[in-house]
């Protein structure tokens, strides 16, 4: 029989119009070895064994496993459409099962090829007696050896579809002689259509039609002749059983076909999903083993960097304590040496003390020198415990960057800014001496120390006018701090004062500076709240990666100034030491 209608038809060679050849390679088929037809199932084409092969050795592994990555299937796609045809890797080629009717009508060219060669070497040629070779096509039929229905002792090839009989070629011709069933429908066995069920209500009559009402009552949609005519289902609305069907398989072989394409991209997903898997769980170039390393790296800087940091501030503390530890011992030697001294005076009065008058008034002039000198080195002795550095203790304080402050007091260097007629010198006269200044635009700078809690703050104020604007980034070294003033009542500046704060905040040297945005003018009607001041100049935004804060106050009252302080106060000095406290030596 000839290859099935879901295979691909074979190719004839022209010089041999006998053989068929693969698609793929034009060689010819054979029954075994490296050309036996072999069938992919993912499309139904038909390819040679060795071409099966050849496509496998093109074919890369994927894993596709729903359940575990570790499981491999092997996908070749078909020369012809593309269809992906699935292998199990241990099965390779031999996976696809055989052609067997392309086998069967290689058998039979085969066949009839040694039964012409017997013919012609007996000189007996089939032209000459009158027939023809010709191909048993009822070769896959004879295979299933089903018996005839009208003599068991044959094979039935042919199924009458009127008669609904099974029956051999001659007792189809036989019992079909006549001119009406003549005309009956005769098909070959292997496609012998289903039997056609019967009417549950009628069984003499097969199902025919389906109804195609909405509202139907009847649970069953299937109706025979007479359930159309007379029945549960008269007068409804119908269609032929075999159009549904047909139609019902159209939509399912549409289906396939997109569950075949689904399935291929399942597949794809998962090789997707397997390599991504293995990009981050590869034990040596993971995303995830690169992600840990970076993360000890950093970690290891910063320890590094906080070793370091440790040792400058205990060798400035060391240092620190050296030179206590040196000026209270010369301290002590200075008070050895008086002590020495006024004891030894002390013993020579005691002594000329008990001499006689004579000897007395003769050592007058050194009695009076020695008098003297104690009562001088008394009147000194009186100021030197305010000289003497008699607490042994070590005030100390940390900064944000982890700098030790040895001292009372923690030294800090802020500026402000802000455009002309923010109120900066007022905040910083308010701060500095509670006055308030007169309304006049700074011509230069202004400079005023605040000591605040346990901060000297040395406040640089930078007049705001625009000529002036240029020299800010002069004021910017060394700067722990930035204090800027913005006029909370003045709507139409804001986008002034946005253009200036980004450039202010590009500047390198401002990089680790906290910001302290004093919103100024809250009595003022139409003032802008801190919420709004942030959407409108886009602080979140522009202060990203930074400490800083937005404060709303009034510097001709004071109020909110102080929260502001409090505020920077926190963000220059450590939480954890602060410079009150002390450690003994």
């Amino acid at each position: 029989m000839a290859a099935s209608s879901s295979s691909s038809p074979p190719r004839t060679n022209a010089s041999n119009p006998s053989a068929v050849d693969c698609r793929v390679c034009h060689e010819k088929y054979t029954l075994s070895g490296a050309k036996v037809p072999r069938l992919l199932h993912g499309c139904g084409h038909t390819i040679c064994h060795g071409c099966v092969s050849a496509l496998i050795s093109q074919q890369a592994y994927s894993p596709v496993s729903m359940d575990s990555l570790s499981s491999m299937h092997l996908t070749i796609l078909c020369p012809f459409d593309r269809t992906p045809t699935i292998l199990m890797p241990e099965q390779g080629g031999c996976g696809l099962n055989k052609n067997f009717a392309l086998v069967e009508l290689i058998e039979n060219v085969h066949a009839n090829q040694s039964g012409e060669a017997q013919q012609s070497e007996s000189g007996e040629v089939a032209e000459a007696e009158g027939t023809a070779s010709v191909i048993d096509v009822y070769s896959r039929e004879r295979l299933l050896g089903i018996p005839c229905d009208e003599d068991a002792s044959h094979i039935a090839v042919v199924y009458c579809v009127v008669c609904e009989s099974q029956l051999c070629s001659q007792c189809s011709d036989e019992t079909h002689k006549t001119k009406v069933l003549h005309k009956h429908r005769r098909v070959p066995l292997s496609e012998k259509p289903h039997p056609r069920q019967k009417c549950p209500f009628h069984s003499a009559y097969a199902l025919e039609f389906v109804c195609q009402e909405t509202d139907c009552g009847n649970s069953d949609r299937l109706m025979c002749l007479l359930c159309r005519d007379y029945g549960r289902h008269q007068n409804h609305r119908h269609s032929l059983l075999e159009t549904e069907a047909a139609q019902l398989r159209e939509q399912m072989v549409d289906g396939l076909a997109e569950f075949r394409r689904f399935t291929t991209d399942l597949l794809d997903w998962g090789g997707r999903v397997g390599r991504a898997v293995t990009g981050l769980m590869d034990a040596t170039d993971g995303s995830a083993v690169t992600a840990k390393r970076l993360v000890s790296t950093h970690f290891a800087e910063l320890r590094d960097q906080l070793a370091l940091q440790e040792a400058t501030a205990l060798s400035i503390v060391e240092g620190h304590a050296r030179e206590r530890l040196a000026l209270l011992r010369q301290q002590q030697e200075d008070l050895a040496t008086v002590t020495s001294q006024v004891s030894a005076v002390c013993t020579q009065l005691d002594k000329s003390a008990k001499m006689d008058d004579a000897r007395l008034v003769v050592q007058q002039t050194e009695i009076v020198r020695m008098l003297e000198m104690v009562r001088k080195q008394r009147i000194e002795f009186t100021d030197l415990p305010n000289q003497l550095l008699l607490d042994s203790r070590i005030p100390l304080a940390f900064t944000k960057d982890n700098r030790v402050h040895i001292g009372p007091n923690v030294e800090m260097r802020v500026v402000l800014l802000g455009l002309d007629g923010a109120g900066k010198t007022t905040v910083v006269f308010k701060l500095k001496n509670n006055e308030i200044m007169p309304t006049v635009s700074t011509i230069g700078f202004n400079v005023e120390t605040l000591e605040y809690k346990n901060l000297k703050l040395t406040l640089w104020d930078v007049g705001g006018l625009p000529k002036l604007r240029p020299l800010w980034k002069h004021y910017y070294l060394n700067t722990q701090a930035l204090i800027f003033v913005i006029d909370s009542s003045d709507r139409e500046r804001f986008p002034e004062v946005q253009s200036e704060l980004v450039k202010i905040l590009s500047e390198n040297d401002l990089r680790e500076a906290s910001l302290l945005i004093l919103a100024n003018k809250q009595d003022q009607p139409g003032r802008m709240n801190c919420e709004e001041m942030v959407q409108a100049l886009t602080l979140s935004k522009l202060c990203y990666g930074r400490s800083w804060h937005v404060q709303p106050c009034d510097a001709l009252t004071g109020d909110g100034l102080w929260d502001g302080l409090d505020w920077l106060t926190r963000q220059l000095l450590s939480n954890t030491v602060s410079p009150s406290s002390v450690h003994n030596l």
